[in-house]
């Protein structure tokens, strides 16, 4: 280990050497190291990582179990650096364009990363932007109740396009709503949830996990996966995804330029009808317009872009089209089609700081699976679990 520390020392003097006669700033060519050590870590991992399993005397079973723990504990870091640097804006030497003022399906954090082979054990990271998708808990606050907010229209109209009507929308204000006022389309405590032979109430709190609306009025789980409901089996056409993904290369010797092309898909509503794929619960609960809220037009699925107001089938297919040539870099771009300005600066953005991350660390004795929602500006996780 200390003859490979010395190693990365010499190169990376050396380096720095040559970079600062061409003078390059030391901001880019620190996250140019960072980023290397990508490439690297599998090195660094094995040796370490194995050093410490050993050292805890369980079982052989317990002892697999805490292995693979310990390397999607690594896997987690791994993609905060991803994260990080993405989001100051710049790869150094993996020559892969980033924007810090944007994020969309071009920068590094949406690449397919590689899975990374270490003794044994093999790692998979995937990061997901968890602000393209609609945030549930922003239908109501303490000054926003009412369902002619635009969270709720936009929310209510997702619904609507999924083939369901406004009680599921209703039903979840009240759920959350700190009274026992029914709404017009909604549920509350004494006309539905205490009727039970085991009684129930509304929460009348926020949502801390997508899977709480199990919980609601309506919300069985065939919907909620997306087995049935609603126009489910009758729509039109539909596509797997409306994004293509790079692969995370590691070649320093070739551009982003010679491995990116376009490829000209179809464009329409996603085939999966899971209720996590477009709807969440992370954000800024006591701010309906607080960043944290917004979507990103950037990477919004077609069934959340067709859910904001002013929306067509038509406007979406042409959002998705620009956005795969080259990302907005404000959401004034969409004024022709959004065209109330406070949806455009209060409910939509062209940036995310909220991701989720999957690990998984497959071994000779299965896969170790493990998910969390992690806030990138603040670097703090939401929610974290072994699945």
């Amino acid at each position: 280990m200390k003859s490979f520390i010395k190693l990365i020392t010499k190169s990376y003097l050396a380096r720095k050497y040559f970079l600062a006669k061409k003078r390059e700033t030391s901001s880019g060519y620190t996250l140019g190291i960072v980023l290397i050590v990508i490439a690297l870590i599998a090195m660094l991992a094995t040796e370490f990582l194995s050093s410490a399993v050993k050292s805890i005397r369980v079982s052989a079973k317990n002892s697999a179990a805490d292995q693979s723990a310990l390397y999607a504990e690594s896997g987690f870091r791994l993609a905060e650096m991803i994260l990080d640097a993405d989001k100051k804006g710049t790869t150094g030497s993996l020559n892969i364009k980033t924007s810090a003022e944007t994020d969309s399906y071009d920068d590094l954090w949406a690449r397919n990363i590689p899975p990374l082979d270490l003794d044994g054990y093999s790692v998979k990271i995937m990061i997901f932007d968890e602000q393209s998708k609609i945030n549930v808990n922003n239908i109501y606050n303490e000054f926003t109740d009412s369902s002619q907010t635009f969270p709720y229209i936009i929310l209510n109209n997702f619904f609507k396009d999924m083939g369901f009507d406004e009680n599921y929308t209703g039903c979840i204000l009240d759920y959350i709503d700190k009274d026992d006022s029914k709404s017009q389309y909604g549920a509350e405590t004494y006309d539905y949830y205490s009727r039970f032979s085991s009684p129930g109430s509304a929460k009348n709190s926020y949502l801390v996990s997508i899977n709480e609306l199990l919980m609601i009025k309506g919300f069985s789980w065939p919907l909620f996966y997306g087995i049935t409901g609603g126009n489910s089996g009758i729509e039109g056409k539909l596509v797997d995804k409306n994004y293509e993904q790079e692969d995370l290369s590691f070649d320093m010797s070739l551009s982003d330029d010679s491995k990116q092309t376009y490829k000209e898909t179809l464009i329409a509503r996603e085939k999966s009808r899971k209720l996590s794929d477009y709807l969440r619960v992370n954000g800024k609960n006591d701010d309906a317009s607080d960043d944290l809220n917004k979507i990103n037009i950037n990477t919004a699925p077609f069934r959340v872009l067709i859910a904001i107001p002013g929306m067509t089938d038509g406007f979406a297919e042409e959002v998705i089209e620009k956005r795969k040539l080259k990302p907005f870099s404000s959401t004034e771009e969409l004024s022709s089609v959004i065209t109330d300005p406070i949806i455009r600066k209060n409910h939509l953005t062209v940036s995310s700081n909220i991701f989720s991350i999957k690990v998984i660390v497959s071994s000779s004795g299965g896969d170790f699976e493990s998910f969390g929602i992690y806030n990138r500006n603040i670097k703090k996780y939401y929610y974290m679990k072994t699945l």
